[in-house]
């Protein structure tokens, strides 16, 4: 019986399942800290996501009983008035306590998306793509920076929420983005942020040039260009390697800067984890240069190189 002819997208997909385990042996033959360091890290996503998880607020919703209490105003009464425009010192305090359970609200969702985020990219790089990865990046940094300034100012986290059209979102972009840069700044993640954004979430050349050159196929009725979907040059992984550990060193940043988002809980054992991330990152680079001293010498003199530098 006749083999049923898969499609494009089905083909495409079976590379992607194959592509996982190849890429895992690219990754062995590398170093052997490599294999399953992406692992490691979903390990500590999860690990701080376990902790945040813990955050609760019940300290907030007492406060505002106790304020509707001191008011004479039952409390069904007492939560339409911090929902509505009344400015009595005691109902701001209520509405400031209102926020702050809701913006700690938000901050946890908010992680969990990052985490998403970064899974999605992990599993991507995995299937040797990279462009899409960068792209989750951006997202993570971005993710970052709200998290940071909904801490600071809690009341933000309940105006991204209402947001609500095209013109709300754009009205709110312009306000945050130079808060929102200032924080990525102080974690050093604005290079990732504009290179996922100029490479995954715009057209640009960059996106087209990784993996193998554009290709010419023979065709029954002609030559046929294509591009890879897989983003490795086969003979010489080196610039997929060398995405791989940006990637990794952008996510140790990212875990960084997360944890000290949430000041409610305790990260002293996590910091001390991500430290021994960053030894065996280090080891991984110092791999990189022993492995590929020629491309190495040539990134590292190449300013222009696609925004990856060592």
């Amino acid at each position: 019986m006749a083999e049923e002819k898969r499609s494009r997208l089905q083909q495409m997909m079976q590379a992607d399942e194959e592509n996982v385990a190849t890429c895992r042996n690219v990754f062995r033959g590398f170093h052997e800290e490599l294999e399953f360091f992406l692992d490691q890290i979903g390990e500590h996503y999860a690990l701080l996501g376990d902790e945040i998880g813990k955050i609760v607020h019940s300290e907030e919703i007492s406060l505002i009983a106790k304020l509707a209490e001191e008011a004479s105003v039952p409390i069904e009464e007492f939560i339409t008035l911090i929902d509505s425009d009344d400015n009595r010192p005691i109902v701001e305090r209520a509405r400031a306590a209102k926020h702050i359970y809701l913006a700690r609200e938000i901050r946890v969702l908010m992680y969990l998306a990052c985490n998403r985020q970064y899974m999605w990219g992990a599993a991507e790089l995995l299937k040797f793509k990279v462009t899409p990865a960068m792209g989750y990046l951006r997202q993570q940094c971005e993710s970052v920076g709200f998290l940071h300034l909904f801490l600071q100012d809690p009341a933000l986290a309940v105006k991204w929420t209402d947001i609500r059209t095209p013109e709300d979102g754009v009205v709110f972009y312009r306000s945050t983005q130079s808060n929102l840069r200032k924080v990525m700044s102080t974690f050093d993640l604005v290079k990732a942020y504009e290179f996922g954004s100029a490479t995954a979430l715009h057209v640009r050349l960059a996106s087209l040039v990784r993996g193998a050159p554009i290709v010419v196929k023979t065709a029954p009725t002609g030559p046929r260009f294509s591009v890879p979907y897989q983003e490795i040059e086969k003979d010489n992984p080196f610039r997929f390697l060398l995405s791989v550990l940006n990637y990794v060193r952008n996510q140790e940043r990212v875990l960084i800067a997360l944890a000290k988002a949430f000041p409610e809980v305790n990260a002293e054992a996590f910091f001390r984890d991500v430290n021994h991330l960053q030894r065996i990152e280090a080891e991984l680079w110092k791999r990189l240069e022993e492995t590929f001293p020629a491309e190495v010498t040539t990134i590292k003199t190449d300013a222009k190189t696609l925004g990856e530098n060592l």
